[in-house]
């Protein structure tokens, strides 16, 4: 969903919007992960995603080493 469109004088950036849970429309397997993570020793990006062929819900699940610095 990046989108460059070029000009004399600028660059315009089109991007999907990080409050959204699935960036891409039709697509359930990829999500920002800022939206459904509930463990507050996990931080992330606006921006980081997580692809997950079954559920992306089950990033938490996942994480195998969480330390608190």
């Amino acid at each position: 969903m990046l989108q460059l469109t070029y000009s004399s004088k600028f660059i315009m950036i089109d991007y999907p919007d990080p409050n959204r849970l699935y960036p891409f429309k039709n697509y359930q397997r990829l999500c920002f992960l800022k939206n459904i993570i509930t463990n507050p020793n996990i931080i992330v990006g606006d921006f980081t995603y997580y692809d997950d062929l079954e559920n992306t819900n089950n990033f938490e699940n996942n994480v195998l080493y969480s330390y608190l610095v």
